[in-house]
Order: C-alpha cells, then sequence, then structure tokens
C-alpha cells in the first residue's frame, strides 16, 4: 500500500515474434531470439508460431511464452483455439512486433494487422507470392526492412536485427542453436551404438529424404540408388529419419535395400557367385555374337561385385524421434544427406558433414551456411534459377536431373568433425578425421568400383 492506494501491477515490456513458418524456417531463426534476449534483457519475448514448428522454440531458453496459431486446422477446436490464442496476444500489446518471415502468409498479415503494438516491423517482402501480398504494407507495417530475394535467410535476420538496433555484423552472430539436452543426447546415442559396435568403422549416415513439397524432392529411387553405391565403398549404416508421414514410404525403400544385400556367409557368396556363372554360360551357348560375349561378361563381373558387398545395414525411424531426438542422432552421425528440409540445417547447425539436394526455385536462400569443406550443396545450376518455383518445365529440372554421380562426387572432399566432436571422444576423433569418401581413390570413380576385404584397404580409417 503506498498512501492508501493499491500498487499497479506493471507487466514487462514485450516483444512478439510472429513466425508462422515451418521446422526448418524456425530452426534457422534461433541464433536471432538468442541476439534479442542478450540486446532486450529486460523484456518479455513471445513467440506466436505454427504447431509444426512449436517443438523447436519449447525448450529455448531466450523464450518466455509460446503461442500456438495453426491455420491449417479448419475444425472447430482448431477455430477455437486459434480464437484462443489471438485473445491472448492482443492482449499482450507489445511494444515492439517482429514478422520475420520474407515469403509470408495472408493469415500472418491479417494477423500482425489486427494486434496493437507500440511499432511493427516486416521485410519488403516477397514479389513471387503475389496472392499473399498487401496492396501498401505501410499502412500495417511501421518498419520495412530492405533486403534483396536472394539473399539468405540468415543474412535477411540480420537485416532486421541492425534495423531495431541491435548489435549483429554477420550470420556468424546468429548461428541456430536447438540447445539439444543431456537427455536427448544420450537417447541419440543409444539409438546409433549399436551400429557401431556391430560394424567398427562403418559410415553411419542420416538419411532424409522426405519432403513437404514435390519440387523439393529428389525421389525415393535415387536415394535407394545412392545408399546401393555408397556402400560400394565402405560398410555402411543408414538411419531412415523423417516424420510419421513419411514411414511407409521409407519402409519401402528399406526393404528394396534390403534386397539388395548378399549375406556374408561364404558358402551362400559361393552359391550366388556359381549361379551367375551358370546363367552366363548359358547365355554364351545360345549367343555367338561378340557383342553379347562383352555384355556376358559385365553381368559375371557385376554379379561378383554384389556377391561382396560390404555390410550394408538399414533402419527405418521416421516417426520414432521427436524432432529434437531427430537433430541429435545426426549429430551422432558421421554424413547426413536428403533433401532441402529441417534435417539438412539441424546437420549443419550440429556440424555433422552434409549433402542436401537442392532446386532452384528458391536458390541461394536456404543453401548450407556453414564449413563448405563439410557441408555442400548437389544442384544443377540453370539461367531460370530463383522462379520461386513458377517452373517454366513440364517436370522441375533443377532437382530431377541431379544424379547419384554428383551427390557422391559432393559427399567426396567432406571431411570429418575435428577432436571437439559432439560425443564422441578425442582419440575416436582423431581417429576418424579422414576424407569421408577419398577424391582420388579408384573405389569413387564411375566404372571402376571395387570392393576391399577390410578397412584398412580402403584407406578411410588408420590402422
Amino acid at each position: 500500500m503506498i498512501g492508501g492506494l493499491v500498487r499497479p501491477f506493471r507487466r514487462r515490456p514485450a516483444i512478439l515474434v510472429v513466425k508462422l513458418d515451418s521446422l526448418g524456417d524456425a530452426l534457422l531463426f534461433t541464433g536471432a531470439l538468442r541476439k534479442l534476449r542478450e540486446h532486450f534483457k529486460d523484456h518479455e519475448i513471445v513467440v506466436a508460431c505454427s504447431e509444426r514448428a512449436y517443438p523447436i522454440y519449447e525448450k529455448l531458453s531466450p523464450i518466455d511464452r509460446i503461442v500456438v496459431i495453426d491455420p491449417s486446422d479448419t475444425s472447430i477446436q482448431g477455430r477455437l483455439i486459434r480464437i484462443r490464442s489471438a485473445a491472448a496476444l492482443h492482449a499482450l500489446s507489445p511494444s515492439l512486433l517482429l514478422h520475420p518471415v520474407y515469403s509470408t502468409s495472408a493469415v500472418a498479415h491479417v494477423l500482425c494487422e489486427k494486434l496493437r503494438a507500440g511499432s511493427k516491423v516486416w521485410f519488403k517482402g516477397d514479389a513471387s507470392y503475389g496472392e499473399n501480398m498487401v496492396e501498401d504494407p505501410g499502412v500495417i507495417y511501421d518498419v520495412l526492412v530492405e533486403c534483396e530475394r536472394e539473399v539468405h535467410e540468415l543474412d535477411k535476420s540480420v537485416a532486421l536485427l541492425k534495423a531495431i538496433g541491435v548489435p549483429v555484423s554477420s550470420r556468424a552472430d546468429i548461428r541456430p542453436d536447438l540447445e539439444l539436452t543431456a537427455s536427448e543426447k544420450a537417447k541419440a546415442k543409444s539409438v546409433v551404438a549399436p551400429f557401431r559396435e556391430q560394424h567398427p568403422g562403418a559410415l553411419v549416415m542420416a538419411l532424409c529424404a522426405g519432403a513437404r513439397f514435390k519440387m523439393k524432392d529428389w525421389g525415393i529411387d535415387k536415394f535407394t540408388e545412392l545408399i546401393s553405391r555408397l556402400a560400394e565403398h565402405r560398410p555402411l549404416a543408414v538411419l531412415l529419419l523423417g516424420s510419421a508421414t513419411e514411414r511407409f514410404a521409407f519402409e519401402d525403400m528399406r526393404q528394396k535395400i534390403t534386397k539388395q544385400l548378399i549375406t556374408e556367409d561364404p558358402q551362400q557368396q559361393s552359391e550366388a557367385l556359381h549361379q551367375s556363372k551358370a546363367r552366363c554360360r548359358t547365355r554364351a551357348r545360345c549367343v555367338a555374337r561378340r557383342e553379347d560375349r562383352e555384355e556376358q561378361r559385365e553381368t559375371l563381373g557385376s554379379s561378383t561385385l554384389a556377391a561382396r558387398r560390404l555390410p550394408l545395414t538399414a533402419v527405418n525411424l521416421a516417426g520414432s524421434l521427436s524432432i529434437r531426438e531427430t537433430t541429435a542422432v545426426i549429430a551422432e552421425s558421421d554424413l547426413c544427406v536428403g533433401n532441402d528440409t529441417f534435417g539438412l540445417h539441424a546437420a549443419v547447425m550440429v556440424d555433422t558433414p552434409s549433402v542436401v539436394i537442392m532446386g532452384g526455385g528458391d536458390f541461394p536462400r536456404w543453401a548450407p551456411w556453414g564449413d563448405p569443406s563439410r557441408h555442400r550443396t548437389a544442384n544443377k545450376p540453370m539461367d531460370c534459377y530463383g522462379c520461386g518455383w513458377q517452373c517454366k518445365y513440364p517436370q522441375y529440372r533443377c532437382i530431377e536431373e541431379v544424379t547419384v554421380q554428383h551427390v557422391i562426387d559432393c559427399a567426396q572432399g567432406l571431411r570429418q568433425r575435428g577432436a571437439d566432436e559432439f560425443s564422441r571422444g578425442d582419440a575416436e576423433a582423431q581417429r576418424r578425421r579422414e576424407i569421408l569418401l577419398p577424391t582420388n581413390h579408384p573405389a569413387v570413380n564411375a566404372g571402376q568400383a571395387r570392393i576391399f576385404t577390410n578397412l584398412q584397404d580402403w584407406g578411410g580409417i588408420e590402422s
């Protein structure tokens, strides 16, 4: 009591971040949230996000509160939740509203327009998304940040933070971080450890073959071929990572991979080779032409190669792990390959060597931002890059014409992490600092593949 009156309640000033996009976008903004917290220490930071992206934000220390808004849920319950969420945001009355989504949605614009805020900040947005634009964004937003469409998303966040007075100089200042917990790291180790124990020295590869959009999908068949060819170079354990909706497709891929495996039992290998030779002799008696005899020898050689394939294991983990556990598993892996999706952004974040198969619609906005000696893009450059996926061809050539060999070429120069690895000890880290697929080795040259009897012959692991 002061002078007989009750002291009025004073809420902390608030900053509202409206970001209703997907997982990868949310992950890339985590570092910007950290800088917001460092600069606005006395403010409450509230994030309005989609239900899909909620797992990204739920355990981040810079965030005080999360409000979920899911425009895709058209059920009565979904509408009620949106009304309740909008009411909570309306009562917040933040001193600053940030809308850090360059290619945004009409729903997000409407939300930002209806909410009260001291100042509202957005980009001069993406003209290729015309149906989501407002005629005059200056009516809604007080500050419009100048930024080119082709600029990387991290650089866009840097420009936005500078516009509101946050001291940042480059994307290095806002490196994404999910703040993985000890339990999440332990879960990942328990997933990966059995494969390392079963085949010491095997390459553990996280495969993120899913895609929400067709124009970003390289194709299950190409991923299957990629795995088959990589298994010719080195013992391989493949972890198929994705959502529950992708589990069925991944299981089909796993079964295709399994059918290609030849048992390591010497007697059965000998039987497979004997049957292959018998088929070739039968064909030779029927065909006398020289060209067919050459084809016969090629058939025999490919059968021998299959019979001597190195150990290959594939396990379908789609839908079995949370988003954060998936990130921890990627951190425990030796290599991550996949489409332009969340998993590849996570690989760069935890610095697991990676190759992302990427088309040209938004290139290079989402390209890997890490060390180019460990993170690379497999793509097909075309003069129509930057089309915003308004493709002039019947098919998305920039993604569909990326070859398996090109992905292998990208992986050849990748190097493992040093002694500061995620969870392995210093000795193990030093032992595995070799190039994943040596560029000058005959095993990686097209048409010259051969199988090694042990890892010392391969040269990728020190004796």
